[in-house]
């Protein structure tokens, strides 16, 4: 009786991972290779073989592989699909950008115009606003209370004494609770005055009760 062996079409040692036996092909591609170990296949996330597409997905989704990786719907592939929101799909149509007709806020390119496009357009902080003008950021000038301390504008916040800084966070400031020499003679982390610490942080003469 011969020993177990790779090739001998039964998984009988612990350095197998599969035996096809006759059937264990050099790629081993959608089976077994002749050193007993799984090839490549369909929907391991890797293009192998005839494969044009394999996103270890293969739902077929707009953008995504099919089950037998190739490429499923999606821009650019000469196919208008209305069912996700193409307008046009034709590469060599100037009006035809991103499988939408003619420029357009929303269509993510910026033009003429525009301040930005995200595609989005929603407005969020720091994003892109609707009919796509420039959303609430640091640097407008206006204080976003839910995430800025300070806002003195793009060309305020400097970071200097007493000033907005980078990312719209105090700089330096009287009451911060250090001194900042040469403006602060003492800095006791309040804005309060007789406390021997005055609201524009210099020192208090205590006068005795």
């Amino acid at each position: 009786m011969l020993p177990p062996a790779c090739g001998d079409g039964s998984i009988d040692t612990p350095f197998e991972e599969c035996d096809l036996g006759s059937g264990n092909t050099t790629t081993g591609y959608g089976g077994c290779t002749k050193s007993c170990s799984i090839g490549p296949f369909c929907g391991d996330g890797q293009v192998n073989g005839n494969e044009s597409c394999d996103d270890g997905q293969n739902d077929g989704f707009y953008g995504s592989c099919l089950p037998d990786c190739t490429p499923g719907p999606r821009c650019g592939d000469g196919t208008v699909q209305e069912e996700w929101g193409e307008e046009c799909d034709d590469d060599n149509d100037p009006n035809c950008k991103n499988c939408r007709l003619g420029a357009q806020c929303g269509d993510k390119v910026v033009e003429s115009g525009e301040e930005c496009d995200d595609g989005t357009n929603d407005g969020g902080y720091g994003e892109c606003g609707p009919e796509c003008k420039t959303g609430p950021r640091c640097g407008d000038g206006v204080v976003q209370s839910d995430f800025e301390e300070c806002d003195d504008g793009d060309d305020g916040n400097t970071g200097g004494y007493g000033k907005c800084d980078k990312g719209c966070v105090y700089g330096p400031y009287c009451g911060d609770g250090k001194i900042q020499k040469p403006y602060e003679e003492c800095d006791d982390g309040n804005n309060k005055n007789s406390d021997g610490c005055s609201a524009a942080c210099k020192k208090e003469t205590q006068v005795p009760r």
